[in-house]
């Protein structure tokens, strides 16, 4: 069996380079593409356009239709591909390509606000158990303002059916906030939730055969100004200061939505946010999101495992994506799940302008630490596993690429906690990175 991971973005195939035999990885070039191809030479096609191309776009060019047949030969090919679309996989059928992720139906159905709330109140109520934040659905034009902040208290949560790292997620706290989104979206479907304050948590789990593995929990870092300028956005995972106690809470909430997905037809990776409640120590934990797919933290998880020599989560997401048996070339070696804490971050850079950028200062792939110079470059590198203590992997987008509001500039993983990684001043080093980072455009 031939595996191609089809990706817009590299980062998010890499946990499996080395794990698996017969696995190929498509994506667009960019700096840690090119690096990546370097020391995987035979394992990488990169697509050179000026323009990056979505995964639907990549499937749709001749040059990587060429290369999966001939890399199959006469073995059938399977595709993976980070997030299913409709589009992608009726382009699967029109290539006799097998697709394995699970449906966009299905996906769809588990991970958009509207139809994730239907399916966990209706559809799960009688049997689930997990604690979630008081919600509502609504037409905007159909609700009342004062009825709501009698509800859900000053400061509640509007939420649109779909949103990337926050982006369809607003806190409101005065009237004509709210009247500006009804003005904008008066017909516009919309979840009201009362605002939990607390530390937001993140897990990777995976539905394989009958069982849901789950791997670490992660402090989800979420709105640093250093990092974005929208309070609701996702800008990294810190696994290094997570107790047994939030990890054992964090745990059981994904097993038992693992169960449920499963249920309903889902195998392979999943992730869950969730929210510890500041003024309660003994809570279970409020479920905020589920995410029906590849979560963006588990290729770096992957590759702090595999150091570990631990099976890792990628691992999981494939031998569940493929259903193959305990003889095949995915068999699992060790069936159990991190057993202990492990530290890494990963830090998002965004946009921060209200306009496209792009970058003054490329970040070359590679070692990085902070000296009194500033933050120093090492050597090369293509992944955090090459690092050393005090160092971090760095990489960024390139140079030539405009990026729009909110949209990635830079990377940064490491295998240390922030503090660690970059001193206890590790606020104002992340500021003097951002100041290197770009010019408007």
């Amino acid at each position: 069996m031939t595996l191609f991971y089809i990706t817009r973005d590299v980062e998010r195939a890499v946990g499996l380079l080395g794990a698996i035999d017969d696995y190929y990885i498509i994506t667009n070039s960019s700096p840690l593409a090119e690096a990546v191809r370097d020391k995987h030479n035979d394992r990488l096609v990169v697509i050179s356009r000026q323009e990056k191309l979505s995964t639907l776009a990549l499937m749709r060019n001749k040059e990587v239709q060429d290369v999966i047949t001939q890399l199959s030969k006469d073995n059938p090919s399977h595709i993976v591909v980070f997030k299913n679309s409709r589009q992608i996989e009726e382009e699967c059928k029109r290539l006799d390509l097998r697709l394995l992720n699970p449906s966009v139906e299905l996906s769809r159905k588990i991970e958009n606000k509207m139809s994730q709330y239907a399916w966990l109140r209706e559809e799960k109520s009688a049997l689930i158990e997990v604690a979630t934040p008081m919600s509502t659905i609504g037409e905007l034009c159909q609700c009342d303002f004062g009825t709501l902040i009698d509800q859900f208290g000053e400061g509640f949560i509007l939420q649109y059916n779909t949103g990337h790292t926050g982006s369809g997620t607003k806190r409101i706290y005065h009237e004509y906030e709210w009247k500006n989104e009804v003005e904008r979206f008066p017909r516009r479907v919309v979840k009201i939730s009362r605002y939990i304050a607390g530390k937001a948590y993140t897990i990777n789990a995976c539905v394989i055969g009958n069982e849901v593995i789950c791997g670490r929990t992660s402090e989800q870092i979420t709105g640093k100004p250093e990092l974005t300028n929208n309070p609701f956005a996702t800008v990294g995972n810190d696994w290094s200061n997570v107790s047994d106690g939030i990890h054992n809470k964090v745990k059981k909430i994904a097993t038992e939505i693992g169960y449920y997905m499963k249920e309903d037809g889902w195998r392979g990776l999943f992730g869950i946010d969730v929210v510890m409640p500041a003024d309660d120590d003994a809570h279970p934990g409020y479920l905020i999101e589920i995410n029906a797919r590849q979560p963006a933290s588990a290729s770096l998880e992957s590759q702090i495992q595999n150091e570990k020599k631990e099976v890792s989560t990628m691992e999981w997401h494939m031998k569940a994506l493929t259903a193959i048996n305990q003889n095949s070339k995915f068999k699992i070696q060790n069936e159990g799940v991190p057993a202990e804490q492990y530290n890494g971050i990963q830090l998002f850079f965004r946009n921060i302008e209200n306009r496209p950028v792009q970058l003054k200062n490329e970040f070359m792939p590679g070692r990085y630490k902070v000296s009194e110079k500033g933050v120093e470059f090492i050597e090369k590198a293509t992944s955090v596993a090459e690092t050393q203590k005090g160092e971090f992997f760095a990489f960024s987008i390139s140079q030539a690429d405009k990026v729009k509001p909110g949209g990635e500039l830079l990377r940064i993983q490491s295998k240390q906690g922030i503090v660690d990684t970059f001193g206890k001043n590790y606020q104002d080093v992340m500021k003097n990175i951002r100041r290197q980072l770009y010019v408007e455009i």
